[in-house]
């Protein structure tokens, strides 16, 4: 019989999209009968057409079930072992064609054609469509199919055109071939070089996404000749089908799909390229990876001394799963990407090509993979402040991470590089645990050849005495912006950093965010703006946190005026107030020197008095009353000249130089200021040059307390008066910064 493309009908209905999908006729439960008859028909019915056919589709109604009943009658059927078959019986038998299958290459021509005529004979529209397809032995992703290489089944049933892959449904073929070399396998380092002739191992089963294939996801595999047997809406160029990635069925039939960009041939110039999977099942954690390259492609050996082991890597960010690649060797390679169960998805062919850059290997990172992911949810892990795999830091960087385990939990972390041993990286990680939150600190060691490390969390429950610490989650710490901006993007970056750095109470951090958001010319003002207003709230912050230390009040108010939000800031009435603390402090530090200036003939002098000037008595009395001695002590000048004689730390001067202005009491506070408003400045100095610095300082710590004090009556609680502008309005009026501050101003001065 012909064995050429033929239609098998007189007149059967034009090719044509499908009405609905697969899933809305067949629901495999529903053909356990039919299936389980067909599986159980006599040996001796292949000897017969007729025969076979009366059997197979005896008492069914419909051509869905006559045609469910043929595809797995042959199914059943032996189609290696050739040996089976001893019988010599005419072309007109479905045993001829059943032995013609097991011969070698047989199954191509006659299993389709035995299967077209099996549809015939049970009177269902059937043709044989020629055209070329990916799952090929000696197919390789990428390379163009100049002639018809595969035939598959189309049928009519159920009002529309089907198709059925017969030979893939139940015959497949593992190709061994030598051009390709096994360098890496999911991290590790392999070579495995396989030797002579490529080979090829058959093998059988049943693969049910073969039977009526959706044709949207069937076109990925097979492309016919004739363009209307797409039996698509809007039909593909056969330059599509051929830059397609080459995708398995498990890929089509689950929730994996590849980012929209890729094609089945990925530059990587200078080693580095991204793969990403914008869509992938809930319960996939991790995907596993092989890596081959061709020698002959290539046109060169693959270095025996080069092991690539962690060169690529998986990486969880955004909903997307990728697989980055740093090749430190040019030339042709071959990704192939699985599933957690080690099931293949994907291919794609890689050209490294152009100069590569002294490529270093990614730190170890268990199977988890990166980011917060199904493992961690699973042990209990909720909350995360990071949710992205991949974290932007640079040596000396200080990077949190926060999350909730919804029950008691051993934690265990460790910071990992490729070299360096992690024992010398456990002073760089802090954990700590309060209420169920987990904080994890990490301060971003240095390396010169390769600054990046991965932070591994382990846990298991507290309560559990036999169970494991077990992997959860990852992180990969880097500075490397290109390997992020080619998974990222470099806006989707920019954005991602602004919100990390806004969940942060570093100023600095925030503010370079928000600089590198700007330069970038990202549009997104609602993010800016929002941004800028925690700003203002962190530098808030950080000022009120630094109100007792003048030097941290310093550069407090220094990162404020020099702020992008500056403009905002000066607005507010609490920078006033802090600049106001700021310039006591300053005082208060000018009269502490002057004291420590002193000489101790100078100090020793007041306490030779034994009938002092008044003035010197009050300056001396409120000064050791500022310093938390009980004013009825002070009264008595004996008691003073005794406490004047103190040496060392007791020492009026260390004691002054030493003294803590926020633990003057009301009390003290009063009787120190009754005191000091007794005398003068003026008469002082030519009294006693002691007594007048005694005099500065108490007064400025006096007048520090009363102003202090004034503030804490005061409303203290005003909100920082909102930006009415726009984010944009914002950007627009950064030159007009000057004149915002100078109004700001003026409304406090009108307010006051």
């Amino acid at each position: 019989m012909d064995d050429t493309s033929q239609e098998m009908e007189d007149n059967p209905p034009p090719p044509a999209p499908p009405v609905g999908k697969k899933s809305d006729i067949f629901d495999p439960d529903k053909f356990k009968d039919i299936d389980k008859r067909a599986s159980e028909a006599p040996g001796t019915l292949s000897l017969s057409f007729p025969e076979l056919i009366t059997y197979l589709t005896d008492g069914l109604t419909s051509d869905l079930q006559k045609l469910r009943s043929l595809f797995m009658w042959v199914g059943t059927k032996e189609l290696l072992d050739e040996s089976v078959y001893e019988l010599d019986v005419p072309d007109t038998t479905p045993y001829y064609y059943l032995k013609a299958i097991t011969e070698s290459g047989g199954a191509s021509t006659n299993l389709p054609l035995l299967f077209a005529l099996l549809c015939k004979l049970a009177g269902i529209p059937t043709q044989i469509v020629e055209g070329f397809t990916k799952r090929d032995v000696s197919f390789t992703v990428g390379d163009n199919i100049e002639e018809p290489n595969y035939r598959w089944i189309a049928v009519y049933v159920d009002g529309s055109w089907r198709i059925v892959d017969i030979r893939l449904a139940f015959l497949g073929v593992r190709m061994v071939a030598p051009d390709w070399v096994l360098v890496e396998d999911s991290g590790q380092a392999v070579r495995e070089r396989p030797s002579g002739e490529p080979t090829a191992v058959r093998v059988q089963y049943i693969n049910e996404r073969c039977f009526l294939p959706d044709p949207e996801d069937f076109i990925y595999l097979c492309y016919p000749k004739d363009p209307a047997w797409q039996l698509l809406a809007e039909p593909w160029s056969k330059e599509k089908f051929i830059k397609t990635p080459a995708v398995t069925w498990k890929y089509l039939g689950t929730a994996w799909h590849l980012a929209e960009k890729h094609e089945a041939i990925v530059e990587a110039p200078g080693g580095r390229c991204c793969v990403s999977m914008d869509q992938m099942p809930e319960e996939q954690c991790a995907i596993r990876y092989k890596l081959f390259y061709n020698e002959k492609r290539s046109k060169k050996r693959f270095p025996d001394k080069l092991q690539l082991d962690n060169f690529v890597k998986t990486v969880r960010s955004k909903g997307q799963l990728s697989v980055t690649t740093r090749l430190p060797e040019t030339g042709i390679y071959l990704l192939k990407i699985m599933d957690g169960e080690k099931e293949e998805l994907c291919e794609l062919l890689i050209k490294s090509t152009g100069k590569t850059k002294a490529a270093v290997p990614f730190p170890p990172i268990p199977d988890t993979g990166l980011g917060f992911s199904q493992a961690a949810i699973d042990a209990g892990l909720v909350d995360p402040s990071r949710e992205d795999g991949l974290v932007v830091a640079r040596e000396g960087d200080k990077v949190r991470f926060r999350f909730r385990t919804k029950k008691p939990m051993e934690i265990v972390t460790r910071l990992v590089h490729s070299v360096l041993p992690s024992q010398q990286l456990d002073h760089r990680v802090a954990l700590e645990e309060e209420n169920g939150v987990i904080t994890i600190n990490v301060k971003v060691p240095w390396h010169a050849n390769n600054p990046e490390f991965s932070l591994q969390v382990d846990a298991k429950p507290k309560d559990s005495e036999e169970e494991q610490l077990v992997n959860v989650l990852n992180y990969l710490l880097t500075s490397d912006r290109e390997l992020v901006h080619s998974i990222k993007g470099q806006e989707q970056q920019l954005r991602e950093d602004l919100e990390a750095a806004m969940a942060d109470d570093d100023v600095h951090r925030l503010e370079g965010a928000i600089r590198e958001f700007r330069s970038g010319h990202v549009k997104d003002d609602d993010l800016y703006a929002k941004a800028c207003r925690r700003l203002v709230d962190v530098h808030r912050s950080a000022v009120e946190s630094a109100k007792n230390d003048e030097a941290k009040l310093a550069a407090a108010l220094k990162d404020a005026d020099e702020s992008q939000v500056a403009y905002m800031l000066h607005r507010s009435e609490w920078l006033a107030q802090a600049e106001e603390t700021y310039r006591r402090m300053r005082r208060l530090s000018c009269m502490r020197h002057k004291v420590q200036n002193l000489s101790g003939k100078q100090v020793s002098e007041i306490q030779t008095y034994n009938h002092p000037h008044a003035g010197v008595r009050a300056v001396v009395m409120a000064t050791y009353i500022l310093l938390g001695e009980d004013s009825k002590t002070v009264k008595k000048w004996k008691k003073v000249q005794a406490l004047l004689r103190r040496h060392g730390r007791q020492s009026i001067i260390q004691l002054i130089k030493n003294h803590d202005v926020s633990k003057v009491d009301k009390k003290h506070l009063d009787s120190a200021l009754s005191l000091l408003n007794s005398c003068t400045s003026e008469e002082l100095p030519s009294v006693s040059v002691s007594a007048a610095a005694f005099y500065e300082w108490s007064k400025a710590v006096v007048d520090s307390m009363v102003e202090e004090k004034k503030n804490d009556n005061a409303i203290t609680t005003q909100h920082d008066r909102d930006d009415d502008g726009t984010a944009e309005d914002e950007r627009k009026n950064d030159n007009n910064d000057d004149n915002d501050e100078d109004q700001g101003t003026t409304e406090q001065e009108e307010e006051e």
